[in-house]
């Protein structure tokens, strides 16, 4: 993982601290439960998001 951090990518399974160090803070944060699972969306300002389940890295557009 640490040569996708280095180079600024993220991949799916990354923890949000993985991530945080791959491409900086979000500008923006969504939070909410989901059935069985806590799901939070990452929103950039250059369109990147991110979609993470129980803090893990689930589905993202970069």
């Amino acid at each position: 993982m640490w040569d996708k951090i280095i180079n600024g990518r993220v991949a799916l399974d990354m923890t949000r601290e993985e991530c945080r160090l791959a491409l900086g803070a979000p500008r923006e944060v969504d939070r909410g439960a989901d059935n069985s699972y806590i799901r939070e969306v990452w929103l950039y300002e250059n369109g990147i998001y991110l979609v993470f389940e129980d803090g893990i890295l689930k589905l993202y557009r970069h």
